[in-house]
């Protein structure tokens, strides 16, 4: 082919000139989006890159807070996000995809407004980790506790009423709440509702006997207070009376004879106080929170 003469040049309409130009610069500009071996570096994310992170990552493992006593425990084929502070809803969507048998972590995000709780609760993974959120609005809380898999909230400092009834309508596995000091006992109430197996509230130090009767109505195995270090005979009776498989006070060393005798009520599996499994007397007759039909 010859090339053009500029008299042969100068009769093309520029704007097809512009337009091939404009195609040979986006052929040279496009670069291809890599998905970083350390996804944790990432801080910020298209729709279209989470889009393919879901559908291409592998996933590895990370550590993951159980306890002051047991420590981290292993989660296995996850997708560590945690250098994003911010999700919008579209990328939530798509991050969503990321499925079964993962669990998406995404404890740098602080605020998560209702639509991206929304998008996230639609994913198939079995764990979601959220644990930079300090606060939340009960519209967010009520999207994510249409989540079917473990989740983990452990950055919440406060959960008013209005929250713990949204989050009591939760009715997947694993609730942890690390990050909670204090509960009150109308707070506990709604909390208990929640239909899971575990629940996890392993930063509060102590425990009213109000708030620990509201407690110990939660119908899941194993309810878990192991930073809570002095219980009282209040709390140990009303504990004394959850009707599941056990109960976890690794940070209780010292018991009163008349709170051991208290909590001994409990009918359960399991009992650990000051990481011992047999922290609590025999009674001389079988409490009766242990006869069949005690507890529906």
């Amino acid at each position: 082919m010859k090339p053009f003469s500029l008299r042969q040049l100068a009769s093309i309409p520029f704007a097809v000139i512009l337009c091939a130009g404009l195609a040979v610069g986006s052929e040279t500009t496009e670069v291809e989006w890599e998905i970083p071996e350390d996804t944790n570096a990432i801080e910020s994310l298209t729709p279209e890159q989470a889009r393919e992170i879901a559908g291409r990552f592998l996933g590895v493992s990370i550590t993951v807070p159980f306890s002051p006593v047991d420590g981290n425990g292993v989660f296995n084929f996850a997708l560590p996000l945690n250098g994003l502070t911010e999700l919008d809803a579209a990328t939530a969507e798509a991050l969503a995809r990321y499925g079964d048998p993962g669990c998406i972590a995404l404890n740098g995000v602080r605020t998560l407004p209702e639509d991206v709780g929304r998008a996230l609760a639609k994913t198939p993974s079995f764990a979601l980790l959220l644990n930079g959120i300090t606060k939340l609005e009960p519209a967010t809380a009520r999207s994510l506790a249409e989540y079917r898999g473990d989740l983990h909230l452990n950055g919440l400092e406060d959960l008013p009423t209005e929250v713990a009834k949204e989050i009591g309508q939760y009715r997947a596995g694993c609730l942890s709440l690390g990050g909670l000091k204090t509960l009150s006992p109308e707070a506990a109430k709604e909390l208990a509702k929640y239909r899971g197996s575990w629940l996890g509230l392993n930063g509060l130090t102590t425990l009213s006997g109000e708030a620990a009767r509201e407690l110990a109505t939660f119908k899941g195995d194993d309810l878990c207070l192991d930073s809570v270090t002095d219980l009282s005979p209040e709390a140990a009776t009303a504990l004394g009376s959850f009707c599941g498989s056990a109960i976890e006070l690794d940070s209780v060393t010292l018991l009163s004879e008349q709170t051991a005798r208290s909590l001994a009520c409990f009918g359960g599996v399991n009992c650990r106080c000051g990481g011992s499994r047999n922290c609590l007397p025999r009674l001389p007759e079988p409490s009766p929170r242990a006869k069949p039909g005690k507890c529906v």
